[in-house]
């Protein structure tokens, strides 16, 4: 039996609108989790550190990081990550409000891996199981 591709079809492009769209969300989203920075230079580093995650860069360490933003080294990202003073909890608790407000359900699970191909859970009692699709 001959299985199922993964295939996008040419209706599915990309378009400016698109990317104006996700650039504004993206600041939306820095613009909630901005208070939880103590100063305005990890504030305005996390946006960029954000840009850059989720950039076509092939490799997310700090130099690529840091060349995305136009930085010449990786010290402000690792100062970011290692030393700033930031509200990690505050952070993690505002971005899953988010996700949660733009998936529309409040038990709603997202797994991401490095397949691309999309997964569902289901709950059988108290276990989690994964299934792929595509």
């Amino acid at each position: 039996m001959k299985q199922r591709q993964h295939t996008t079809t040419s209706e599915l492009k990309t378009t400016t609108n698109d990317v104006m769209r996700w650039t504004l969300e993206l600041r939306y989203l820095h613009t909630r989790i901005a208070p939880f920075f103590a100063r305005p230079e990890p504030r305005h580093r996390s946006l960029l550190y954000l840009q850059g995650i989720l950039s076509d860069v092939a490799r997310k360490n700090g130099w690529q990081l840091a060349e995305q933003a136009g930085e010449t080294r990786p010290d402000g990202m690792q100062r970011l990550l290692n030393h700033a003073v930031w509200d990690e909890d505050r952070v993690r608790d505002e971005l899953r409000k988010y996700v949660l407000e733009r998936l529309g359900a409040e038990h709603a699970i997202v797994a991401i891996d490095e397949t691309s191909f999309p997964i569902m859970y289901h709950q059988k009692s108290t276990v989690w199981t994964s299934k792929r699709t595509g």
